[in-house]
């Protein structure tokens, strides 16, 4: 997991250090970076979800991954378009002359 969550960090910035990249695709920026505090946050309801007394280990951690997951991947399917709308209509950064 700790792969998964390197590459999330890692596609989240790739954006941000190509400057001539569309501007819509600044929103993929945005996607990848919820997607890792999505996976830091699963992290620790998968915690919390273990110490449970007499509750199998297994199904609690993929119980708690897929309903974090699940609340967030549905905020960001809703958002997506106003990231994407958002990025279409504001300068990402300033052009020096």
């Amino acid at each position: 997991m700790s792969i998964v969550s390197f590459l999330t960090l890692a596609l989240g910035m790739v954006p941000l250090f190509l400057k001539y990249l569309a501007q819509h695709y600044k929103a993929v920026h945005v996607w990848f970076m919820y997607y890792s505090v999505l996976g830091l946050y699963a992290a620790f309801a998968s915690e919390l979800s273990v110490r449970l007394p007499e509750k199998p280990f297994f199904a609690m951690v993929g119980i708690a991954t897929a309903a974090v997951f699940g609340v967030g991947t549905a905020f960001i399917l809703k958002k997506e378009k106003v990231w994407t709308k958002y990025f279409e209509h504001k300068p990402y950064y300033q052009k020096v002359k």
